[in-house]
C-alpha cells in the first residue's frame, strides 16, 4: 500500500505553481479589461468571466517544454442567435488584435485562440436568445448551441463539497493519468466530459486517496460496458443542460481504448501490488519513488499468511481459471465499535471484535459475471464455533460484501468473478487481524 503522503506529494507536484497561477491571473485580467475598455468592442461586451478547468480549479500544471496552461474566458455579447457565428468571432478577433501584445491570435471553431509564452487563452463569445438563454456558435456549421458555463462552475463546487473536498483532487489525478496514457491518435474523454464521468462514478466517501483512485478507475471501467458492448458511444448527461450529451463529440474507439487502458492498469495493480513503482508506471515519473509493494511482507507475516491459506476447511473454487494472474483488487473500510471509520490495510493492525467491514472489489467489467466472495477464518476460537471457508454472495449492492468481526485470529477474504463456468477475474487474499 502506497503511503498517503506520497499521493499528497504527487498532488502538490501536479498542481500549477503559484507563479503560474499569478501569471494566468494577470493575463486574463488584462485581456478582459482590454475588451471592456475597447472603443470598438466595449459596447458589444456585456460581461466577461472565467470558465473551464482553470475556473473550476481542476486544472493541472503544464508539462515542461510541451503543454501550455489553458485559460477559458467567456465574453457575453449583445449579439443574438440571428447573427452569424463566424462574423461574431471575426469581430472579437479584430478587437483582440487592437493590442500589439496579442500577436499569435487565430480564429478557432468556437473561440479565438491566443498563444502567449506558456499560456493559451480561449476567448469564447456567447449570445443570448429572447429568453435570455446563452448560446455558443460554431464557424464550421454556422449553428448556435445552448450552453451554461456558470452552471458548470456551480455544479463542480457542489459535487466537491458533497464529496468532502476530495472530488477535485481526484479529477486532477485522473486528468494527469489521461495525459500520461492517451495515445496520440486517440481522444480519451477530457475536460467537463471526464469531470462529469468521475462525478457519476465516485467511490464511497472516506477512503484514502489511493483507494479513491483505484475505485474510480474500476467504476469508470464498469459503468459504460453495456454501451461499448453494443458499439455505442456512452451518453454523458450535461449537468447544466438537460438532454445534452457531453460525449457527442467522441467516437466509439475513444471510449473503448479509454476503458481498455483502465482495465490494463487495474490488472497491473492486482498483479504487481500498489507500491510506488507500480503507480509510477500508471501515473508517470512525477509520482514519488520508493515505498515497497503492498505484496511485500516480513518473513513472519508471510509465514502466518501461508498458514492461514493452508487451513483444511478452505474450499476449492470449483471453476477453471481463465485468468492466470490476479486481475482484481480489494479495498476495505472498517467501522469500529466506537463508531470511527477508517481504511483497512491488507494484513494491517489488529481491529477489535464487533467491527463492521465493507469489502469492495475493483476490477474491469464482466458482462453477466457473478461475484463470489470466499470468506475464511482461522484461530482456535473460530474453529470451535464457525470454521468458515466457503463462498458467499455479495450482500451489499451487486458486488460488495459486509462482514462482522466476532472471533480472534487472522481471517481473510478473496473475490472471484465467474462467467459461463470460468473464473475470469480474481483477487489476491485480503487479510484482517482481529484482537
Amino acid at each position: 500500500m502506497t503511503n498517503s503522503a506520497d499521493f499528497e506529494s504527487f498532488l502538490k507536484d501536479i498542481n500549477p505553481s503559484k507563479s503560474t497561477i499569478d501569471e494566468a491571473s494577470r493575463l486574463h485580467r488584462n485581456l478582459r479589461d482590454h475588451l471592456k475598455a475597447s472603443e470598438t468592442y466595449g459596447a458589444i461586451c456585456k460581461d466577461t468571466y472565467l470558465s473551464g478547468s482553470y475556473a473550476k480549479q481542476t486544472f493541472i500544471r503544464p508539462k515542461k517544454d510541451s503543454d501550455s496552461c489553458d485559460i477559458d474566458v467567456i465574453v457575453e455579447t449583445n449579439h443574438s442567435i440571428n447573427d452569424s457565428p463566424f462574423c461574431v468571432l471575426l469581430e472579437l478577433e479584430d478587437a483582440i488584435r487592437e493590442r500589439e501584445c496579442y500577436k499569435n491570435v487565430r480564429v478557432q471553431t468556437h473561440s479565438i485562440g491566443i498563444d502567449m509564452a506558456n499560456f493559451h487563452l480561449d476567448v469564447v463569445p456567447l449570445v443570448n436568445d429572447e429568453d435570455g438563454l446563452l448560446y455558443i456558435g460554431s464557424k464550421d456549421d454556422s449553428e448556435w448551441r445552448q450552453t451554461n458555463p456558470k452552471e458548470h462552475l456551480t455544479w463542480s463546487t457542489e459535487v466537491n463539497k458533497e464529496f468532502n473536498g476530495d472530488y477535485k483532487p481526484l479529477v486532477k489525478i485522473m486528468k494527469w493519468w489521461r495525459r500520461e496514457n492517451c495515445p496520440s491518435l486517440v481522444k480519451f474523454p477530457k475536460g467537463i466530459t471526464l469531470e462529469k464521468m468521475i462525478a457519476d462514478n465516485l467511490p464511497e466517501a472516506g477512503l484514502s486517496i489511493e483507494d479513491c483512485v483505484m475505485q474510480v478507475m474500476a467504476n469508470l471501467a464498469v459503468a459504460y460496458a453495456d454501451e461499448l458492448d453494443s458499439y455505442q458511444v456512452p451518453f454523458i448527461e450535461d449537468p447544466a443542460i438537460e438532454g445534452n450529451n457531453l460525449a457527442g463529440k467522441y467516437c466509439y474507439n475513444d471510449f473503448a481504448q479509454f476503458v481498455d487502458k483502465l482495465n490494463e492498469h487495474l490488472s497491473h495493480l492486482a498483479d504487481e501490488g500498489t507500491g510506488n513503482s507500480v503507480w509510477k508506471q500508471i501515473l508517470g515519473n512525477n509520482f514519488p519513488s520508493g515505498g515497497p509493494s503492498c505484496g511485500t511482507t516480513s518473513s513472519a507475516k508471510s509465514k502466518n499468511q501461508q498458514y492461514a491459506l493452508s487451513v483444511q476447511h478452505r474450499q476449492p473454487l470449483g471453476f477453471p481459471m481463465q485468468a492466470r494472474k490476479p486481475n482484481a483488487t480489494i479495498t476495505a473500510t472498517v467501522k469500529l465499535p466506537s463508531g470511527e471509520i477508517r481504511v483497512l490495510e491488507n494484513d494491517g493492525a489488529p481491529i477489535p471484535k464487533g467491527s463492521t467491514i465493507m469489502y469492495r472489489v475493483n476490477c474491469g467489467p464482466v458482462k453477466d459475471g457473478k461475484v463470489k466472495w470466499q470468506v475464511t477464518n482461522t484461530g482456535d476460537e473460530a474453529m470451535k464455533v464457525c470454521p468458515r471457508g466457503g463462498f458467499e454472495l455479495p450482500n451489499i449492492e451487486k458486488t460488495s460484501r459486509r462482514e462482522e468481526t466476532a472471533y480472534t485470529g487472522k481471517h481473510y477474504v478473496q473475490c472471484f468473478v465467474i462467467r459461463r463456468g470460468y473464473c475470469v477475474r480474481w483477487s489476491n487474499p485480503f487479510f484482517i487481524n482481529v484482537e
